[in-house]
């Protein structure tokens, strides 16, 4: 069965996720800011990248991020054959593909950075985007040591936003805008005197931005059909610092915001005075694509209010890939052009009874 359009017939959260330092522009995230409560999405999955080069890729977060590459055997996962799993290669629009993927969790935050290189993706065309085109992801991290984002793009490939790659000082703190190896946008910023964050590594903390036509109707457009509990965007402001950090010399922001529910990682929509209808060309599996998974409680209901609220799915999801754990999964588009994964969980069986006749609430892992 195909899924189309035509067939999908606040009080006040535990936001806590941004402290707004002395200039607007620098929305850092805070370290273990609080849980939002569960709803319709009951926690944030991976961030998701597609990349040409994964060892490039590795090489690149290993150093910017001050922690190793995650698998279960705790080694070097670049270095394994591309495999392929029935199913995944048609969500990701790569038939008959092979991939290889790792993770990196990023200290001090519930955001989880996920990359799939596919097999031939060193030849497809990488998306081209501007750092303030709709649709645009970007991560914005507070680091303890700003330094280390410039060796990592120097070193591996990525290139700077920030004019000459030289950190805009405002106050205490640095702000950098750089490009990982396959274009993806990561705000840095480093206070003189960073916070104590009680893991390793070099985040302190960590959001997920994205950019949207009004940030307001996206935000509108999560809390409808997600259940976030949202903050609403004010007026543009002129943001000096950010212009600068972004190269652009003038530039007027605001972003609203929120925490994916179930989860302490914060979520901006950014709205710029610079969007001129050009949206990012995402289409996977080509590298620079991005997509963030959420986990949500009724996959049926989620996608249904999604498709309504004006989402569509994305190529090759004509319909949800059940996984080996009976997770069902698919792709879909927001009408400001992001990627997001909905993944929805089997209900694991229980255990039998007991004796006593009471009921066991263990649940096993998922396999």
């Amino acid at each position: 069965m195909k899924w189309t359009a035509g067939m999908i017939g606040r009080t006040v959260a535990a936001l806590g996720l941004v402290g707004l330092m002395a200039s607007p522009t620098v929305a850092v995230a805070q370290n273990r800011v609080g849980l939002a409560p569960a709803g319709d999405v009951v926690g944030a999955g991976n961030f998701i990248h597609m990349v040409a080069d994964m060892e490039r890729t590795v090489g690149f977060y290993t150093i910017l991020l001050g922690v190793q590459a995650n698998d279960e055997a705790r080694n070097w996962p670049y270095y394994r054959d591309f495999k392929s799993v029935p199913g995944v290669d048609v969500m990701y629009n790569a038939p008959g593909g092979k991939f290889k993927n790792t993770t990196f969790t990023v200290s001090n935050s519930n955001l989880v950075l996920e990359f799939f290189e596919w097999e031939g993706n060193s030849k497809r065309p990488p998306v081209e985007s501007r750092v303030f085109d709709l649709g645009v992801p970007m991560i914005l991290m507070q680091v303890r040591n700003i330094d280390a984002a410039i060796e990592a793009v120097k070193e591996y490939g990525g290139s700077f936003v920030t004019p000459n790659g030289v950190p805009v000082r405002f106050g205490n703190r640095q702000v950098l805008i750089v490009r990982d190896p396959d274009g993806y946008f990561i705000h840095l910023t480093a206070l003189d005197a960073p916070p104590p964050a009680a893991e390793p590594g070099n985040s302190i903390g960590a959001t997920l931005r994205l950019t949207a036509a009004d940030a307001n109707q996206a935000a509108h457009f999560f809390e409808t059909v997600f259940g976030f509990n949202v903050y609403k965007a004010s007026e543009l402001t002129d943001d000096p610092l950010m212009g600068r950090a972004m190269g652009l010399n003038t530039l007027k922001q605001r972003w609203a915001g929120s925490t994916v529910p179930g989860s302490t990682l914060p979520m901006q929509f950014a709205e710029y005075d610079k969007l001129d209808g050009k949206k990012v060309d995402q289409a996977l599996p080509r590298p620079g694509t991005a997509m963030l998974r959420m986990r949500v409680r009724d996959f049926d209901a989620s996608l249904a209010k999604a498709m309504t609220a004006g989402a569509t799915v994305a190529p090759g999801n004509e319909a949800p890939t059940v996984l080996g754990n009976n997770t069902r999964i698919l792709v879909i588009v927001t009408p400001d052009g992001q990627l997001l994964q909905l993944a929805e969980e089997a209900p694991r069986p229980r255990l039998p009874l007991r004796p006593t006749g009471k009921t066991d609430s263990r649940q096993p892992p998922l396999k």
